[in-house]
């Protein structure tokens, strides 16, 4: 730097043509970095044990006493003008950018999973079987969910409050959730390294003509479905009455306290028996399809308004102008879950068929996309402040309405199912 004793330049003035920190900053950030650290660390791990713990006997010394670990941090959070009420939210947000960032992945992934079932069942199975295993596929999500209401509690327990003025209080946070979507997060590596060392593209021979027709190339098909009138009518019913009814779905237990005072516990179960029950309804309805070689838009329409006078019946209760009664609650959700998650699979493939020869994957890859879209939007409303919970069920109410003159609208067209059954084609 070519500076030298005999021109009386300060240190400060050193550090800051050297671009470097003091000593004491450099020791201060270390330690801000690592108390952090283990602000965000399992409750079982030493550090944070030992950081918490305190003595439960003993006195101190008379006279001025040496600074505690916890008044150094604190002298550091002021220096760094860092607020020493709210420091540990800042020290957590790393926790909630990665949180974040794995939701955005998930999202991503998650309408190829979800749509990618028809695609499948296409490619797998017979025509007198496709709707049964595009239920299958696609209530195996399902399955999930409907375990997490039991398999959560168990593992993850209550978490304490926290007061924030306390610099490192001796609480106890539980890490049931870490290890939660640790195994979730192991389980999830474990099948998809089996999927990527062994999942053939196709069977050795198609189960059906219609398996090996062709399809329109993925450019084409994309702008050949903005144009398609019955593509539209089936996606917009499906983004409504799915879309914001998957939406609404994970917001019962908040729905259901503020407006019937049942509590969590209790809205757990019955969104794991309604869960499962969905699960049989998908599966129901597939092989109703399956079984009737079509009539899926009279079928959607029974189970549209099957589903409206359920939602119906649990507004009426929920609103008072039924006596409350829980056994009601119960059978009114298990039977509608039933309907709803009933109707997925026969959505999917009703919207093949109007869109043959438009691929599967880009279908169900859209409407997935479009329900998403309208579920994001539904919950995006709980961003106006006091909006309460009972709008919810009214927006749902509408949703579904509104998909029943969709549906009515759409024009049957089975050009899919007609190339299976084709005689000339299987000569």
């Amino acid at each position: 730097m070519g500076i030298s004793w005999q021109d009386r330049v300060s240190n400060g003035e050193v550090l800051q043509l050297a671009k470097m920190e003091t000593v004491d900053a450099i020791l201060a950030k270390s330690q801000l970095r690592w108390v952090g650290h283990v602000v965000r660390m399992p409750d079982d791990r030493l550090p944070k044990a030992v950081m918490y713990g305190e003595l439960t006997e003993g006195k101190s010394k008379r006279g001025g006493n040496n600074l505690r670990y916890r008044d150094v941090v604190k002298r550091h959070l002021k220096t760094a003008d860092l607020d020493v009420e709210t420091w540990k939210t800042e020290a957590s947000n790393r926790v909630k950018l990665t949180a974040h960032i794995g939701q955005i992945f998930i999202g991503l992934g998650g309408p190829i999973c979800q749509g990618g079932s028809p695609a499948l069942s296409a490619t797998w199975f017979p025509a007198n079987q496709r709707t049964t295993s595009t239920a299958i596929a696609t209530v195996a999500g399902i399955l999930g969910s409907s375990a997490s209401f039991l398999i959560g509690p168990m593992i993850v327990s209550d978490v304490k409050s926290i007061n924030n003025t306390d610099l490192f209080p001796s609480h106890n946070i539980s890490n049931g959730s870490i290890y939660l979507t640790q195994d979730e997060c192991g389980m999830a590596l474990f099948f998809c390294v089996l999927i990527m060392c062994y999942f053939p593209a196709k069977p050795p021979s198609p189960p059906s003509i219609s398996a090996s027709a062709q399809r329109e190339d993925f450019i084409f098909g994309a702008f050949k479905l903005i144009r398609h009138r019955e593509f539209w009518l089936l996606g917009l019913a499906y983004a409504l009455a799915l879309g914001i009814g998957q939406a609404w779905m994970t917001q019962i237990a908040i729905i259901f306290e503020n407006t019937m005072d049942v509590q969590q516990d209790t809205t757990g179960m019955i969104a794991f028996f309604a869960s499962m029950m969905g699960i049989v309804g998908a599966i129901f309805f597939g092989g109703c399809i399956d079984i009737l070689g079509g009539k899926m838009k009279t079928v959607l329409l029974l189970i549209q308004t099957a589903g409206l006078a359920l939602f119906i019946w649990y507004i009426l209760l929920a609103t008072g102008f039924i006596n409350f009664h829980l056994a009601m609650l119960y059978v009114c959700i298990i039977c509608l879950f039933f309907f709803m998650n009933g109707a997925i699979p026969v959505y999917y493939e009703i919207t093949v068929e109007a869109s043959y020869p438009i691929a599967e994957g880009i279908i169900t890859l859209t409407i997935t996309w479009l329900m998403n879209v309208f579920g994001l939007v539904f919950l995006c409303v709980f961003m106006v402040p006091d909006i309460g919970a009972s709008w919810m069920n009214y927006v749902m109410l509408g949703a579904v309405f509104s998909s029943l003159p969709l549906l009515i609208l759409h024009r049957e067209n089975y050009a899919f199912l007609m190339i299976a059954a084709s005689p000339d084609l299987h000569k």
